[in-house]
């Protein structure tokens, strides 16, 4: 007997749409570089900021958000890039295209990333700056 837990509330400030495909690429670069990612929305910013840096260099990608009928906080927000490709390697390449990620976070506080019907919930890192 293994009871589901609960699903804890959680109240975000950032609910972005965004191509599955597009998300995917950038983890996938992003992860062959560093551990984490820091993701950035702006308020009446049309896109989504992917960065991360390691002791070599800084990279930086804006991924346009598709669903333009979110409302969108200032928020900013350090994942673990292992979580969030474990997440996504679940899915084959065929099943991202022409699909929407819906990420739901806010700063400093976990990210619910949701694809298809399928959910997972990232707590975020701690930065030391």
């Amino acid at each position: 007997d293994n009871p589901q837990k609960p699903v804890p509330t959680l109240n975000f400030d950032t609910k972005i749409k965004l191509q599955a495909e597009h998300f995917f690429k950038a983890v996938e670069a992003s992860r062959k570089l560093g551990e984490s990612i820091t993701l950035t929305t702006e308020e009446n910013k049309e896109n989504l900021n992917i960065s991360f840096k390691n002791k070599t260099f800084n990279f930086s990608l804006d991924i346009p958000i598709i669903d333009e009928s979110v409302v969108i906080k200032d928020t900013k927000c350090i994942y673990s890039l292992k979580f969030i490709h474990s997440f996504l390697k679940e899915f084959k390449q065929s099943e991202l295209k022409n699909k929407d990620v819906l990420l739901e976070f806010s700063t400093d506080y976990p990210m619910k990333i949701t694809l298809r019907d399928v959910w997972a919930i990232m707590a975020p890192r701690v930065s030391n700056e």
